[in-house]
């Protein structure tokens, strides 16, 4: 059965790679005005492999609380109106604990086969430079990840910005987690809960 399944997932991935056989490099499509995104046919493809980095086992503890995150890159198919376009990704999934209680373990996530690798927990494609978004401590030619992350509750929309680091002497992710909307709700629905995931910067060591 197992046979079966792996030689099902790649035939739709050789089908996907099929209809997107006009390769873009990611990096400039991200940081270039003059390189159309979204365009059916086109696979944006990591060619500096800028994403690589990214990939990998990260762990934030601050006495009974806790934050992992586990990321990979992985080919995705996005839509665009009725165009099929294809995209590298850094897709993941994470580990909430608050007070020694876990809110959300969702690290099996990341080994999930979506086609579509926004519905992954974690997930991002696009790579940006350097002090843009407000940022004046980076260099500007720093390669970082503008991303989207789930709040457990569903309740809200995340942003979350991603950059490598060197902290104490250790490989490290330093984020940013903060809002970027509340989801919209039916009237005379009950109220949204609160969120659950923690906003602010934090540093993830590499494990």
């Amino acid at each position: 059965m197992k046979k079966i399944i792996h030689l099902i997932l790649i035939l739709i991935s050789n089908f996907v790679f099929s209809q997107c056989n006009n390769i873009i490099d990611l990096y400039t499509a991200c940081t270039s005005i003059s390189v159309d995104y979204a365009i059916n046919g086109n696979y944006y493809k990591d060619l500096g492999n800028n994403l690589n980095p990214f990939e990998g086992d990260y762990l934030y503890v601050n006495g009974n609380n806790s934050l992992r995150f586990v990321l990979q890159k992985k080919m995705s198919t996005e839509h665009h109106g009725t165009d099929t376009y294809c995209e590298d990704m850094i897709v993941g999934g994470y580990k909430l604990v608050t007070n020694n209680v876990v809110i959300l373990d969702g690290l099996n996530n990341v080994n999930f086969n979506y086609t579509n690798g926004s519905s992954h927990l974690i997930n991002s494609g696009y790579i940006t430079t350097g002090n843009s978004h407000g940022y004046d401590d980076r260099d500007e030619n720093e390669k970082w990840l503008v991303c989207t992350i789930d709040d457990p509750n569903g309740a809200y929309y995340a942003n979350l910005h991603m950059r490598k680091i060197i902290h104490n002497g250790q490989e490290a992710l330093k984020i940013r987690i903060f809002s970027s909307g509340i989801v919209a709700k039916e009237e005379n629905s009950p109220p949204k809960p609160e969120r659950l995931l923690p906003w602010g910067e934090f540093i993830l060591i590499k494990q």
